[in-house]
């Protein structure tokens, strides 16, 4: 029984995938785009027709850096350029809300690659920030409540963030990173053959 449009397009990507499998192709990059296309296809059908979101495929820059290199998956809003002759996008980091990096099979080395990537693009939004940060306050209630709970400690206050020790400032900032610059997801197919093994794998990395 599907219960809701969650359970929907899990089946979906459980028989699509079921194709793409036994699909008679030896041709690797052309392998890797039918998984990557599957991803996209799925993240499309989440969004409602009347959000001014797009899922693209593409390449990021922050107007201070070169290009990133080229995204499997992004879920952005506003409007990009589109690479002549190509499906492929160019789209500012500001208007990027998710980047995925899709692995048809997710081992060590896919996995290295994958989080190498997508730390670029957190470097490439924080010189962003840097160079462009908004006046506007931003509400980081989550984040005081989540350092204090990771901590034990309680929040100084945004003017006494520096005077604490570093682990605790490297901290704070870890995570007021995660919560304003896009989110950032690696999906895999298949790969490690339990989930002790991912964790040993990424525990070593």
């Amino acid at each position: 029984m599907i219960r809701n449009y969650a359970e929907l397009l899990e089946h979906f990507r459980i028989e699509e995938k079921v194709k793409l499998d036994n699909y008679n192709l030896k041709h690797g990059p052309t392998i890797g785009d039918m998984y990557e296309g599957l991803t996209r296809d799925i993240l499309d059908k989440t969004i409602p027709e009347t959000a001014d979101l797009k899922v693209v495929s593409g390449f990021i820059h922050n107007g201070i850096s070169d290009l990133s290199r080229q995204i499997d998956c992004m879920l952005v809003q506003g409007s990009g350029e589109r690479i002549p002759y190509t499906d492929d996008y160019k789209w500012h980091i500001k208007d990027v809300i998710a980047v995925l990096e899709v692995k048809k099979e997710l081992y060590t080395n896919e996995m290295v690659d994958s989080f190498q990537l997508l730390a670029d693009i957190s470097r490439r939004y924080s010189e962003y920030i840097m160079q462009h940060a908004s006046k506007e306050e931003i509400r980081i209630d989550s984040v005081v409540k989540t350092f204090e709970q990771l901590t034990g400690r309680k929040y100084p206050g945004r003017d006494f963030v520096k005077d604490l020790p570093f682990n605790l400032e490297l901290i704070f900032h870890s995570l007021m990173v995660e919560l304003i610059s896009p989110i950032r997801i690696i999906l895999g197919y298949s790969g490690f053959q339990s989930e002790e093994n991912f964790r040993d794998a990424l525990c070593d990395f």
